[in-house]
């Protein structure tokens, strides 16, 4: 099924895991709901998606993770030239079972290093590990919420539309 399994979680209760696997050559995440024996692929795309942890924060439920895509939109392909650094990213609304539909919001944006790592430790903050300055050290974001505007997804068939 999986080539290899990596940061494997418990997310909301003991019955569900949280992991990121690579698939195909491709690193994505996971979720397992053991009492059903349910798996369902929370990301689907060419960019590795690593470090998966649950997250609470005011009016916000979702997954932050670490990942090599370029932004929030990306949409590569198998020839997408993967030379990015590795930024913090929440992914929401993936509840339904079109990994297409998530809502992903990028929450680092680094110029050097990497930033992996990384977890929740408030109601409002996160944390990650970066090596920018050349040290691996802790940093902490903030987490707010506000309107970006509205987005609308269109579903015609098999394809997906984005505010068309």
């Amino acid at each position: 099924m999986f080539d290899q399994v990596q940061d494997m979680k418990y997310m909301i209760d003991s019955k569900t895991l949280l992991f990121s696997a690579v698939k195909n050559g491709h690193s994505d995440i996971y979720t397992y709901d053991i009492e059903n024996e349910k798996l369902k692929q929370i990301t689907n795309d060419v960019y590795d998606d690593l470090d998966p942890s649950f997250v609470a924060f005011p009016n916000k439920n979702g997954i932050i993770f670490s990942s090599n895509r370029p932004s929030a939109r990306a949409r590569g392909s198998d020839t997408s030239l993967l030379q990015n650094h590795y930024n913090v990213f929440l992914i929401t609304d993936f509840a339904t079972n079109k990994s297409e539909l998530n809502q992903i919001t990028q929450l680092t944006n680094l110029k050097f290093g990497e930033a992996r790592y990384p977890t929740q430790y408030s109601n409002n903050h996160f944390t990650f590990v970066s090596d920018e300055n050349g040290v691996g050290n802790r940093y902490a974001g903030f987490f707010s919420t506000q309107s970006a505007g509205l987005d609308t997804i269109v579903v015609i068939g098999d394809d997906l539309l984005r505010n068309p």
